[in-house]
């Protein structure tokens, strides 16, 4: 790789040298080689810093979780504001309503007029007489139907389902509540056609003429009526508790564990500043110290491998693997935050330990595996927890795994880092709740996911 590398730069290597003042060819290629180690460093850096998530300056943007201690600062409201109301609570109670609302439908004397007219065309064309013989019954009857109102088919089998639901009918600008029993769909009404004395007893003669063509739907939902009143009843519910944060009274104290109400007081206030359109800081500014983070830890490494392992140094192949590991789980755990994609303690940091343990050496594995942890901390919902979880895992694995010559390596080396991030888990679970009742199920299949995948190492 590098040959290639100096074999694209040689065309430059007379001007280098005339720029510099190197006649030595040796000299040239080492110069080179520490150009292409910069790049490198850079590119990483870069790229790592553009991935993370983006974060404001001001401190309401805020990433916690109810049941766990709060990580930042103590929050002091600078104003009052109301506490709102958590947003799911909010819509269960209008879907409550929605559910026991009255919908509005028009009657359509169009429809009644149109039905009759069909069927007295119907009748002329008879020739056997038989409809024409009951054709008063049955037009008495259908006007009786179409005056009690009859529903399109699966509307009324919806609201059926509730026998006791209202609908309220407007005819002639006037309002009448119904009870839906007292509604028919096309079916019921075409089996209520026989219902007279007259024309039950002839039920098989008139049959044979399909009178259900003459039973259509009059009641139509209302839908612009419907839709006005349903945001209504939207806008009736309502979005905050009765109960205020005052200007200067504490929210919640660094290390508090985090209840609802105190969700719903950060999330109120998150809120209130959107509104108030607080200005921030300059985004470059927050990406600026991104980058002085990230480029410290990766100064750091690479003074690390400068000075204690410059056989790994010298080497570009090295060099490439070496900041490809550190980078690929901080900009996967930055994919993931961002898009809120499961969780990211089922990504397997310990392959970062275990893989430069095999290639390099231990010293060098635990280096690569803490830059890589500290510089994803920073995506991190709960950093803290994150770093001691994943610092144990992949120590242990360094500890552990010797060489990977046969499976049963790897195995003994995941089952020990998955034991030993289920109990700094377990432990960062006692110290938070001062309990020894065991912990969320969840995380602990997060972790055992995390050790299964660990087994891609091989």
């Amino acid at each position: 790789m590098k040959s290639r590398f100096f074999f694209v730069l040689s065309p430059r290597r007379n001007q280098i040298r005339h720029t510099m003042g190197i006649l030595n060819d040796q000299e040239v290629n080492k110069w080179l080689t520490t150009l292409t180690k910069i790049i490198v460093a850079v590119i990483t850096t870069v790229a790592i810093v553009l991935l993370l998530p983006e974060k404001t300056s001001g401190n309401y943007n805020f990433n916690y979780e109810i049941g766990k201690p709060w990580v930042y600062n103590t929050l002091i409201a600078e104003f009052k504001f109301h506490i709102l109301r958590d947003k799911e609570d909010i819509e269960k109670d209008r879907q409550r309503l929605i559910e026991t609302f009255s919908p509005y439908y028009y009657v359509d004397s169009l429809v009644e007029n149109q039905a009759l007219a069909a069927f007295r065309k119907e009748v002329a064309r008879d020739t056997t007489g038989i409809l024409a013989t009951y054709s008063p019954f049955i037009e008495r009857r259908l006007h009786f139907l179409y005056g009690l109102g009859i529903m399109d088919q699966q509307e009324y089998y919806k609201l059926s389902k509730d026998s006791s639901k209202i609908i309220r009918v407007i005819k002639d600008k006037i309002e009448t509540p119904m009870e839906i029993v007292n509604v028919m769909a096309p079916d019921t009404a075409y089996e209520r056609i026989f219902f007279e004395k007259e024309l039950r007893d002839h039920r098989g003669l008139l049959s044979k003429h399909n009178l259900y063509n003459y039973v259509k739907p009059n009641l139509i939902y209302d839908k612009k009526h419907n839709d006005i009143v349903i945001e209504e009843l939207k806008k009736s519910v309502p979005t905050s508790i009765y109960q205020d944060v005052e200007k200067n009274e504490k929210i919640i104290e660094r290390g508090e564990i985090v209840d609802e109400m105190a969700d719903l007081k950060i999330k109120s206030l998150e809120q209130e500043l959107s509104h108030k359109n607080v200005p921030k800081k300059n985004k470059n500014r927050v990406r600026w110290g991104q980058f002085f983070f990230v480029g410290l830890f990766i100064l750091l490494f690479t003074c690390y491998l400068q000075f204690f392992r410059k056989d790994y140094y010298g080497k570009t192949l090295n060099i490439v693997m070496l900041y490809l590991l550190i980078a690929i789980f901080p900009i996967a755990v930055s994919f993931m935050v961002q898009n809120n994609i499961s969780s990211i303690y089922i990504l397997p940091f310990a392959m970062v330990p275990m893989i430069t343990h095999v290639f390099f050496d231990s010293r060098t594995a635990f280096i690569t595996m803490s830059t890589s942890v500290l510089i994803s901390a920073m995506a991190a919902n709960f950093p803290y927890e994150f770093i001691f979880m994943e610092m144990a895992g992949g120590t242990a694995a360094i500890y552990t795994l010797n060489d990977m010559s046969k499976r049963a390596h790897l195995f003994f080396a995941v089952i020990t880092t998955t034991l030993s991030m289920g109990f700094i888990y377990y432990s960062i679970h006692i110290i938070s709740s001062g309990t020894f009742d065991i912990p969320d199920g969840v995380m602990l299949a997060r972790i055992i996911i995390s050790g299964v995948l660990l087994l891609l190492t091989y």
